[in-house]
């Protein structure tokens, strides 16, 4: 899993991230600055529960392909946000700092 600390860059914080079959990563991101996502998923880690990821908060469903998948969003409050696989097995965590 590739997770990095918050990088700005143009007013926008980059996250990468890695897909894995079994989990979603779980981030942290700054509030009020736009967030463009990168989730990479390698060959093979896209399955029937993991492909589709539903994040409440942002109001949010985004469909992984293999390769790169950009998911961008703004968060307005500070706070941990969780989101799931469409079928709410795997689950993980969006927190929000000052």
């Amino acid at each position: 899993e590739r997770t990095r600390d918050i990088v700005a860059e143009n007013g926008v914080q980059l996250i990468d991230s890695t897909l894995s079959p079994g989990r979603y990563p779980a981030i942290t991101v700054q509030v009020g600055v736009p967030v463009r996502w990168t989730i990479y998923a390698p060959e093979g880690s896209v399955n029937g529960c993991n492909n589709r990821i539903l994040i409440p908060e942002y109001d949010i469903e985004y469909q992984f392909k293999t390769g790169k998948n950009v998911i961008e969003f703004t968060p307005e409050k500070t706070g941990k946000f969780s989101y799931s696989c469409w079928m709410g097995m795997i689950r993980s965590w969006i927190t929000v700092v000052e």
